[in-house]
């Protein structure tokens, strides 16, 4: 079973004993959004996401067949270059994600750190891709 990243970013917060206080004050968001983001009654934006990722020590990045593509928030200026590279247009892969293709080109235009997580990985679920949490590289120093 798939664990939403949502829920995937509460058990590694719970495992660090990091308090939702803590990630509410990084994320400039209500305590009660962290809980209903932890118990998957709601959904963070893509840059509260980022956040709330980058206190567990993991990023979110997208990927396509097992390879990565690059960090979420880097690959949402190119939503729509990605569908193209699909060979899809706005009204098939609105088909596919069963909304309209007004919605799509709304996400396209708008694509952001202010974007719902759901949202954009709906998008990219329905390209084939794969939105997950990777853990942080500690660079070497040298």
């Amino acid at each position: 079973m798939i664990i939403p990243i949502p829920e995937r970013l509460a058990q590694l917060r719970v495992a660090r004993g990091i308090p939702q206080r803590r990630v509410a004050e990084a994320a400039g968001v209500a305590l009660g959004s962290i809980t209903r983001w932890d118990t998957g009654r709601g959904g963070p934006t893509v840059g509260n996401a980022a956040t709330y990722a980058a206190l567990v020590e993991r990023r979110l990045v997208v990927t396509r067949d097992g390879h990565l593509v690059g960090d979420l928030l880097d690959t949402l200026p190119d939503l729509q270059g990605m569908r193209q590279a699909a060979r899809l247009s706005q009204a098939a892969l609105a088909d596919r994600m069963e909304i309209s293709a007004t919605s799509v080109g709304a996400l396209e235009r708008h694509a952001g750190p202010t974007s719902h997580l759901g949202s954009v990985q709906r998008y990219l679920e329905a390209l084939r891709y794969e939105v997950v949490l990777e853990p942080v590289e500690l660079a070497v120093a040298g």
